[in-house]
């Protein structure tokens, strides 16, 4: 089997899109099992171990069984999905076409989640027609591309192994191009005009989040509509990035890894010391990284030299200003004990965010308990696992149904998620009763009716929230979209090359 940090599993996924091959793709990480079929290129079976993606778990998840009905059958989570689904529909809990619903739901989690799997193993058995393990179900594997790709584990991935490659555009199949979004295909011609420069220096030049970047070509190398080209002229910033970065956790962490870093051993006179630090003061110069590998990487910098300065001005590495009385021209030795006292300025502190002290409140309360279930569920959100966070949030709106945080997150993660435009209009409308001047609700209610085709309530929902916001952006944005219907003319305009 192929090790999964050697060659993730979503590049197997680029080969089975490109050649249209039929097989078994099993995948293992820890205790974490999934195997995903394949005919032609499309996805037509897969399985899973997690209890999250079982076939009684999904039923009641897209609330085609009750809570009442999934208790019914909870004893059959672990069995057999042919089993399960036999019993489903001699009681009647459910219909042909829900089981469809749900299985496709499932396949395409099952797949998707798989992105994200790191730490473990593959291997993909090619055959020439699943034959009997077909099913009804036939999902394109470019959609799951289009979809996985996005994960923040994928963009990790092409973000440490070619941000100083040169971006090369493939035309692709119009089926394929079909996929992008309008910002996506803007994007796209962007990179055509740019493609002598290195992705990191497109990115500066474009004023681009880093993110929103790697999220969107990522997808375009798995779809093969861009390849990487190295180039010969590389600047070694990146390892000064991964520096600046472990300096950082360093000192929020009060590491003695610091020391490492900097290249400073426990027996350098400080002099040495001293000008290591200067050295490490000047090479991590916000400006350095330029205005668009920030605001992220800029405010790091920050963050890493002022606290340096601050270090090297208090000697607070240099407890007590220790003096050899041997060595009059030493004035004492770094040792990796004294990362300890970093904190100990008041000027640090400021910057640095103290951990939170134990209130005695029970960890298990209602209240905490939705607090840690928000946060992890926002986390998810960000790293685009939307099906993760979407049965968390569930849980919590079972019992606390008008909690507008709740309610605004969960629409939010349907709204990305094809299954669940009908519980997102929901929810995001439930949101907006609770706080109708909320501009983030009304904001993602207009997403929705701009993915479900309904421009003109999309435009009412955006021109909602500039009536509250004035200023906001991305609101006047699609409105100046819809006003001129700049999709469909860039779209002709695109294809037309």
């Amino acid at each position: 089997m192929l090790n999964i940090s050697e060659r993730p599993v979503f590049i197997e996924y680029k080969s089975i899109y490109l050649k249209k091959k039929s097989g078994e793709l099993k995948s293992v990480s820890g205790d974490l099992k999934k195997s995903v079929i394949f005919n032609s290129g499309n996805i037509v079976k897969a399985e899973s171990n997690s209890f999250d993606e079982k076939l009684g778990v999904i039923l009641n998840l897209l609330s085609i069984i009750s809570d009442s009905h999934y208790e019914y059958v909870s004893g059959l989570i672990y069995s057999k999905s042919d089993e399960l689904e036999r019993i489903l529909l001699s009681e009647h809990f459910i219909t042909k076409s829900d089981l469809r619903k749900a299985k496709e739901y499932r396949t395409r989690r099952i797949a998707v989640t798989s992105f994200s799997m790191v730490g473990g193993s593959w291997e993909f058995e090619e055959y020439d027609s699943p034959g009997k393990r077909s099913s009804d179900i036939s999902i394109p594997v470019q959609n799951i591309i289009y979809e996985g790709g996005k994960r923040d584990e994928v963009c990790d991935y092409f973000r440490s192994k070619y941000a100083f490659h040169s971006p090369e555009i493939n035309k692709g199949s119009f089926e394929t191009r079909g996929l992008l979004s309008i910002d996506e295909l803007e994007f796209y011609r962007f990179l055509d005009k740019n493609r002598e420069l290195s992705n990191r220096e497109i990115i500066s030049k474009g004023n681009i989040s880093p993110n929103e970047y790697w999220r969107m070509l990522s997808v375009l190398f798995l779809l093969n509509l861009v390849q990487f080209r190295p180039r010969k002229n590389i600047d070694y910033i990146e390892d000064d990035l991964i520096a600046l970065l472990n300096i950082k956790r360093s000192i929020e962490e009060n590491s003695p890894e610091i020391f490492k870093i900097l290249k400073i051993e426990k027996d350098d006179p400080v002099n040495i010391v001293k000008d290591k630090f200067k050295l490490a003061i000047e090479k991590f110069d916000p400006e350095r990284f330029g205005s668009a590998l920030a605001p992220e990487i800029k405010k790091t910098a920050e963050f890493v030299r002022e606290n340096l300065k601050l270090l090297l001005k208090t000697n607070t590495l240099m407890p007590n200003n220790n003096k050899r009385k041997d060595e009059s021209d030493r004035s004492g030795e770094v040792e990796t004990e004294s990362i300890s006292n970093m904190k100990s300025s008041p000027d640090i502190e400021n910057n640095i965010q103290p951990e939170k002290e134990n209130v005695g409140e029970d960890e298990n309360s209602p209240g905490e308990k939705r607090s840690e279930i928000l946060k992890n569920a926002a986390d998810l959100y960000e790293r685009r696992h939307f099906d993760e966070a979407i049965p968390m949030l569930k849980d919590i709106l079972r019992v606390k149904k008008d909690d507008f945080d709740i309610l605004l997150l969960l629409g939010k993660c349907q709204l990305n998620v094809e299954f669940f435009t009908d519980e997102a209009l929901r929810n995001l409308s439930r949101a907006i009763e609770l706080k109708p001047a909320n501009t983030e609700a009304v904001f993602f209610l207009g997403e929705l009716f701009k993915k479900t085709k309904k421009i003109k309530k999309a435009a009412k929902c955006f021109s909602r929230v500039l009536e509250l916001q004035p200023d906001h952006y991305m609101a006047k944005r699609e409105i100046e979209k819809i006003k001129t219907g700049s999709i469909k003319k860039k779209k002709k305009r695109f294809f037309g090359r």
